[in-house]
């Protein structure tokens, strides 16, 4: 599939989820909301982040900027009167989705570029946020989000649970993956700066 029918697949798909009556539909109880569309819109801009061709933003050379946004973006957004706010006011549901959507996308951009200790770092974040929901909401027996009921918040809490195990399986094999692409490439860098030492070397003599 090209890029260009990919990205309209993805634009399409935005603005599927900026429609009222979907937006509704996903802001009515807390598992859409946290479980379906949170998810979607970090995955969509990951893909339209991914789709672009040239190299690292000219702010964000090594891909940092672009996790600190993530990392911020997410966590924010998961703050029980953040999810509140998104279910009472169309305005914050909408910032939510532009920026988590933007969130995702520079996190596809610096992806490119991030060294393999920050692609470590965002996994150990990730599957930590996961587990930390999970358990708060599983066991919390008080509502945290007003706007919903406590089955509901009970139902993201148990389902959060089950899933750390995936993502920790997850992010240690796109850890892995990480670290032997970035092996080859040091061990040749190593070898040009040694043979370039030697060569300075030879010259002096």
């Amino acid at each position: 599939m090209s890029r260009k029918i990919v990205g309209l697949v993805v634009a399409v798909a935005f603005v599927a989820l900026l429609s009222p009556p979907l937006e509704r539909a996903l802001v009515a109880t807390m598992p859409r909301l946290l479980l379906a569309e949170v998810p979607a819109l970090l995955a969509l801009g990951l893909i339209a982040g991914s789709l672009r061709r040239s190299g690292p933003l000219r702010f964000d050379p090594n891909g940092l900027a672009s996790l600190a946004f993530f990392a911020g973006a997410l966590g924010f957004w998961m703050i029980p009167r953040a999810v509140d706010a998104v279910a009472l006011g169309t305005i914050a549901a909408t910032a939510m989705r532009v920026s988590l959507f933007s969130a995702g996308a520079f996190l596809g951009v610096g992806l490119r570029v991030m060294p393999f200790v920050a692609r470590g770092a965002l996994a150990v974040y990730s599957v930590a946020m996961v587990f930390a929901l999970g358990l708060i909401y599983s066991n919390y027996r008080a509502l945290l989000c007003s706007s919903f009921t406590l089955s509901d918040q009970l139902m993201v809490g148990k389902t959060l649970l089950y899933l750390t195990p995936v993502a920790l399986v997850t992010g240690i094999t796109l850890t892995a993956r990480s670290l032997r692409r970035e092996l080859p490439h040091s061990k040749t860098h190593g070898r040009v700066e040694l043979r370039g030492a030697e060569t300075a070397r030879a010259r002096s003599r």
